[in-house]
């Protein structure tokens, strides 16, 4: 895969020839070989940002909390210890899934209690969801046939599984 950085050394001398007024900014394109936009690109990044380097360590996505949000997290933890991540999340006024309240504290090194009771904070993921015959099923006082998940979604109008009255 062919690398279409420009090296340091040729961003210096563009930098160079620019500086000494050898020509115009597409004159100085054309000698060395790059594009008009390129030098202008260049030359902007230099006043505006101070570097001439490339700028590949600005891509990505970028954290979610700043700095100032992270440092209240960690001023909060500190102040309250046996906080959840929704407590975390609330006071410190964040706008964002428990999730990255999770990550974040992770990437930061600090630690906090997941429930008060000591149990997990919110139900297993493999918790058994109901079907809507099992709902109305339910609703009608009628005990259902207990089936498997796979089952039951695929057979839930077959009339030999339907549910028969409490007696």
């Amino acid at each position: 895969m062919k690398s279409n950085t420009i090296s340091l050394d040729l961003r210096i001398r563009i930098l160079d020839a620019c500086d000494r007024h050898d020509g115009t900014q597409r004159q100085i394109a054309e000698r060395f070989q790059v594009s008009f936009a390129f030098v202008k690109k260049l030359l902007g990044q230099r006043n505006h940002l101070g570097i001439i380097d490339n700028l590949y360590f600005r891509v990505g996505r970028k954290r979610l909390l700043s700095e100032e949000q992270q440092e209240r997290m960690r001023t909060y933890i500190k102040a309250h210890p046996g906080a959840t991540l929704a407590e975390i999340a609330a006071a410190c006024h964040l706008d964002c899934t428990i999730a990255t309240v999770d990550n974040t504290l992770r990437r930061m090194g600090l630690t906090y209690k997941k429930d008060t009771s000591g149990f997990r904070t919110g139900p297993g993921r493999c918790c058994r969801r109901t079907s809507g015959v099992e709902r109305a099923v339910a609703g009608m006082g009628l005990v259902a046939a207990c089936l498997h998940r796979r089952i039951r979604r695929h057979d839930e109008d077959d009339p030999s599984l339907r549910p028969v009255h409490a007696g």
